[in-house]
């Protein structure tokens, strides 16, 4: 059984080497996704509109008797 136990030493280092680079790699790749930039990238499908947000004053108010669809269910909003 002697024979063995230099090759269980070899293995369970080289184990460790490979959980290691594992983690480095996982590591790395996540702080690089969360270094970029504040604004999405075109490769995400998101673009900023060209005018920027809406100010406050312009949102859209409710009505007596509006609705909003979602899917197959309507919300009608009774403003007193």
């Amino acid at each position: 059984m002697n024979d063995l136990e230099p090759l269980a030493v070899a293995l369970k280092f080289g184990f460790l080497a490979l959980l290691y680079l594992f983690l480095f790699w996982i590591t790395r790749m996540t702080l690089r996704d969360l270094r970029g930039t504040a604004s999405p990238g075109i490769e995400t499908g998101y673009h900023e509109v060209a005018g920027g947000p809406e100010p406050a004053s312009t949102d859209a108010e409710l009505q007596p008797g509006d609705s909003i669809r979602i899917g197959d269910t309507e919300f009608r909003f009774e403003v007193s």
